[in-house]
């Protein structure tokens, strides 16, 4: 009986781990932010497209380098720094009349995955109109 009960557990575990999305993302919340965010403070990148862009703000000076995909739901990016003291702590990702914000807790030097709100007329992705890094010390 023991042996049997343990074998639902590993199973029940089994099921658990299969069950769960796979994801690269590290973000740890993602936050709709209406209209158009300021980016001051940040790194604004405009247009986006795939490139490494030398980065010197809130005391980080190194590169960010973004690599833009196309997925069944429209444009999404991954990102990687050459940081050495600083993690990028959040990505405002402005696309159409709207934005998200990816949060990171306590920090990330890269991520993928990441793209712009959500078009309620289609249920894709809006096109990717800037993004903004922000940064801090770790």
């Amino acid at each position: 009986m023991k042996v049997l009960r343990a074998s639902l557990v590993i199973s029940a575990l089994l099921v658990g781990i299969v069950a769960q999305p796979a994801s690269a993302a590290h973000w740890s919340s993602a936050t709709w932010v209406s209209g158009n965010p300021s980016c001051v403070g940040g790194l604004k990148i405009e247009p986006v497209a795939d490139g490494t862009y030398a980065a010197s703000f809130g005391g980080f000076a190194g590169s960010i380098t973004i690599d833009v995909s196309s997925s069944a739901l429209g444009p999404v990016f991954s990102f990687d720094t050459d940081i050495d003291a600083h993690v990028v702590t959040s990505v405002m990702v402005k696309g159409g009349p709207n934005a998200l914000l990816y949060t990171y807790s306590p920090g990330t030097p890269n991520d993928s995955g990441l793209h712009s709100p959500v078009n309620p007329n289609n249920d894709k992705y809006y096109g990717l109109s800037h993004l903004c890094f922000f940064t801090a010390k770790k």
